[in-house]
This record gives C-alpha cells, sequence and structure tokens, in this order.
C-alpha cells in the first residue's frame, strides 16, 4: 500500500480518495511505526486510534488529551515534556 496526495493505491489500484491531511497522517503511522523500538509503535496506535488532522493541536497534543482510561496504552502514551505547553 502506497500513499499519494489524493488516493490510496492498493496493488497498483486506486482504492478511495483521501485529503491531503488523511494522507499526512497515514504517513505519519507509517513512519513512526517502521521506526525501530516499542515507543515509536505505541505512537503509531495511539495516532491511529485518536488523531484526527482536522482537529486543532498535533498529533501528541491529540494524544496528550486522550481521555480513554480503559485503553491498554494510556499509561504509557505521548506525553509532553515538562514545562512544555499542552
Amino acid at each position: 500500500m502506497r500513499y499519494t496526495d489524493r488516493n490510496v493505491i492498493i496493488d497498483g489500484k486506486q482504492s478511495k480518495k483521501i485529503t491531503a491531511k488523511e494522507s499526512h497522517r497515514n504517513n505519519l503511522i507509517h513512519k513512526l511505526a517502521s521506526k525501530p523500538g516499542l515507543r515509536p509503535k505505541i505512537d503509531a496506535k495511539c495516532v491511529e486510534c485518536i488523531y484526527d488532522p482536522h482537529s486543532d493541536g498535533t498529533w501528541r497534543n491529540q494524544v496528550v488529551n486522550c481521555t480513554c482510561s480503559s485503553c491498554p496504552l494510556f499509561e504509557i502514551r505521548a506525553t509532553l515534556t515538562p514545562g512544555a505547553k499542552s
């Protein structure tokens, strides 16, 4: 699967139209999930679950503000560094 600016290409065929922001979200998930280590994979799952590119804030701010305390990743989700604005 590969992402272009407006289309998802699966096996050489156009699947559906997506916006540039949705494409950015998909590319961000892929980029994070491709990094070595556990932290980027946790971040990728949180982005996949909660990040809305059409809402205000960065993906990290949206994950920090997640309220799904029943999620198994809730306690280890991305947080802002001390002293950073949320």
